[in-house]
């Protein structure tokens, strides 16, 4: 594909191994990759999952743990991704969906409203309203 690529290795892949076009480092800042990129190839956990939807990113997911397919399957229900099966992927198959997310403008629209969610929502004093309601139900027990 016509696209420059940001990989974090994790120290996995030597750096001689990849091609020209390709920016890699053991490890990168996600949010700050996120809003560089036009969309996320992740292995579909929730943390580079959450950021790219932060940021309004659609995701290719390449789930291989049980929570991973679910955040996946959560997000391809709302429109904003494709999943791959890691085990299974295919060269093809990869960039036919790199291409989708890229090229259908819905996968932006839908990652981009979950944005908007994401923005609006206050998990810090949603955590604390539940824990309160839960120390005034375990004061109320005899």
């Amino acid at each position: 594909l016509e696209v420059t690529l940001m990989v974090a290795t994790a120290g996995r892949i030597p750096r001689g191994e990849l091609p020209a076009g390709v920016f890699h480092a053991d490890w990168l800042p996600g949010l700050a990759c996120a809003e560089r990129a036009a969309a996320v190839v992740c292995n579909g956990g929730s943390p580079m999952v959450y950021q790219a939807l932060s940021r309004g990113r659609p995701v290719v997911g390449l789930p291989v743990n049980h929570d991973q397919y679910y955040v996946m399957e959560a997000l391809v229900r709302k429109g904003a991704g494709r999943l791959l099966r890691a085990g299974q992927v295919r060269p093809q198959p990869a960039r036919e969906a790199v291409e989708a997310v890229l090229r259908e403008p819905s996968y932006r629209i839908a990652a981009q409203a979950l944005q908007a969610q994401i923005a609006a929502s206050n998990p810090a004093a949603a955590f604390l309203e539940i824990l309160q309601q839960s120390l005034a139900e375990k004061k109320g027990r005899p």
